[in-house]
């Protein structure tokens, strides 16, 4: 898997979400939170972290906190960037 997100996290966030994660990968700067958000589209008064937790899940919540704090080439990396 290119851009250093294993397969895990791909399906992980396909379960989650019913979305390919990589509509939201960027190589070099890594999780586009901004385009994800337009995705979600939360209502002005919550924040994203809070609609995720109430729409979907507080894991699925915590998965994006996860991959937020991600760069391409830290954290869930695949063999082939360590």
């Amino acid at each position: 898997m290119p851009y250093g997100l294993s397969n895990d996290i791909a399906v992980k966030f396909q379960e989650y979400f019913g979305i390919s994660v990589w509509d939201y990968w960027d190589k070099i700067f890594g999780f586009d939170i901004v385009k994800f958000d337009d995705f979600l589209r939360p209502p002005d008064d919550i924040s994203i972290r809070d609609y995720i937790t109430e729409k979907y899940s507080k894991d699925a919540s915590d998965f994006i906190a996860n991959l937020v704090s991600l760069s391409p080439y830290k954290g869930w990396v695949t063999k082939e960037t360590k």
